[in-house]
């Protein structure tokens, strides 16, 4: 990376602009908690080696595996329904936001009903 591309990124990070300012804060203040997350994850693997045996952390490591899977499984129905509220909010149509927010729930509720069912 030459010098001139140095000074270019460090004359941006110094914008003026308010908007400019707080995408580039927010950027950071991401990618700081992102480290900080990895770096909790790698301190806990030992620590809960250590309170669990061998045996049981991988029993563990199974089940929150499985719970995290499922998280991430909304089939986008979180982004979708955020992006969704946000368009009818901004437009002051609260009756379509309700429908969008309703939707969105009555459609988690029904995909993961089985899996709880299937549980108990």
């Amino acid at each position: 990376m030459s010098i001139q591309k140095l000074q270019q990124i460090i004359g941006s990070l110094s914008a003026t602009d308010q908007r400019t300012a707080n995408v580039i804060r927010n950027t950071i203040m991401s990618a700081g908690m992102k480290v900080a997350a990895l770096a909790c994850s790698l301190v806990m693997v030992p620590i809960t080696i250590d309170y669990l045996n061998a045996e049981n952390y991988g029993i563990w490591m199974a089940m929150t595996s499985i719970l995290y899977w499922f998280a991430f499984f909304d089939v986008g129905l979180g982004n979708g329904m955020r992006n969704y509220l946000a368009e009818a909010l901004s437009l002051g149509d609260y009756e379509k936001a309700r429908s969008y927010f309703s939707t969105a729930y009555f459609c988690i509720a029904i995909y993961t009903m089985p899996i709880f069912f299937t549980t108990n």
